[in-house]
């Protein structure tokens, strides 16, 4: 169970943090496109747990 929290709070903090780096760096703060953050979110949130996944493994 502490895995599975662990593992919904680092894809919450990929997805937010995904979504600031899209907004300030790639995007357009004045023509802001849903879609494209919620897409690039949701990799930055994958490859998050991803990692985490794999350190846990390497251990």
């Amino acid at each position: 169970m502490k895995r599975n929290v662990r593992n919904f709070a680092l894809a919450m903090l990929g997805g937010l943090c995904g979504n600031l780096i899209y907004v300030h760096t790639l995007g357009d703060p004045t023509d802001y496109h849903w879609g494209r953050s919620l897409v690039f979110s949701c990799f930055m949130a994958a490859s998050l747990v991803a990692l985490q996944i794999y350190r846990q493994r390497q251990n």
